[in-house]
């Protein structure tokens, strides 16, 4: 019976360093044997009080992702959407026409779709999420660039390539990461958050974008989409050191 106190008691120790939920009900389970009286003193008061602990510092975890996942949404999302308003007039000033445009839209879905359930199945099975939302970031901070050295349809070809690659490297790693850190109860609410600064976003975009090359010109767009498109990199790379427990 003493070597099963004990074992509680290690585990008890243990509590406040965990970072699963699923772990924490496991250890509330009762043991199989030993005197119930001895068990409340030596096991269910710490380990409320430790729950507790370890509960808010999940919560503030989880909040704190959360939050900056939504800003890498929302700085990402108005990068994105800068080239709209903006890209058919594009295209024809580097020579290209109405195919060109549509060909080169076909060509950074195609890439997507076929990068983009190999992207996720890599990041499920080694839970590489933050990294790819580093990488992607700069990828496509990378691909603003590209639009601004762009001379002709074929450069445009490669640089729909890289973007097309780089949304394949983040979509997946950020879906999964932002369904990982929404509060109990909050899941509703949370994507509503998501789809709200996402549709702002791009209204914020469609204004800015017309503004900006009418008055300074498309590689002033691009500049912004890449300075943008390096906030949302900064923010994965902020959110790669934060601590996921309390040590």
């Amino acid at each position: 019976m003493f070597d099963i106190l004990l074992l509680h008691v290690r585990r008890i120790r243990k509590l406040g360093n965990l970072s699963c939920q699923n772990e924490v009900k496991k250890l509330l389970a009762p043991p199989s044997s030993g005197n119930k009286k001895v068990f409340c003193v030596i096991y269910v008061f710490p380990t409320v009080f430790y729950k507790r602990r370890f509960t808010l510092c999940y919560n503030k975890y989880v909040k704190r992702t959360k939050q900056t996942l939504l800003f890498i949404q929302l700085t990402s999302i108005i990068a994105s959407n800068l080239l709209a308003p903006i890209y058919a007039v594009y295209v024809k000033g580097i020579g290209g026409d109405l195919m060109t445009a549509g060909t080169a839209i076909a060509m950074n879905y195609a890439v997507i779709g076929a990068l983009v359930i190999a992207s996720g199945r890599f990041a499920n099975k080694h839970h590489t999420e933050k990294i790819q939302l580093i990488i992607g970031y700069f990828l496509s901070a990378f691909a603003a660039y590209c639009y601004v050295i762009t001379k002709n349809p074929t450069q445009l070809f490669f640089t729909q390539i890289v973007s097309g690659i780089s949304i394949a490297i983040i979509s997946p790693a950020f879906s999964g990461l932002f369904s990982k850190n929404i509060e109990e109860g909050k899941h509703t609410a949370s994507w509503g958050d998501y789809w709200g600064l996402t549709y702002w976003g791009a209204a914020v975009t469609a204004i800015t974008a017309g503004f900006v090359s009418q008055n300074y010109g498309f590689n002033a767009v691009f500049f912004f989409m890449m300075g943008l498109n390096g906030m949302s990199a900064l923010g994965a790379l902020y959110l790669y050191f934060l601590p996921s427990k309390k040590k």
